[in-house]
């Protein structure tokens, strides 16, 4: 027999709730996707999920992903738009 628990929102994880909100976005399958650093606070396996999940989309969605995470880009991203000093290059 399985349990389900019943949580509040708060306890909650951050990892868990980041994989919620990319599973009810991916529900909608939206063709703009915006992200705010995805990976802020995710270990390994929570990086590679997020990775993983951007790579699916990348023939149905447009993914626009603000972050510091280099690797993350670099193995995502198609164009890459890059803020140094205040003067951006593509």
């Amino acid at each position: 027999m399985r349990t389900h628990m019943v949580r509040k929102a708060g306890m909650i994880d951050i990892a868990e709730r980041k994989r919620i909100a990319l599973s009810c976005a991916a529900l909608f399958e939206p063709t703009l996707l915006l992200l705010d650093e995805p990976t802020n606070h995710l270990d390994a396996m929570g990086i590679a999920m997020i990775r993983d999940f951007l790579y699916s989309l990348s023939d149905k969605c447009c993914a626009v992903v603000v972050s510091h995470n280099r690797d993350l880009v670099d193995s995502v991203a198609t164009d890459v738009v890059e803020i140094c000093q205040k003067k951006l290059t593509y």
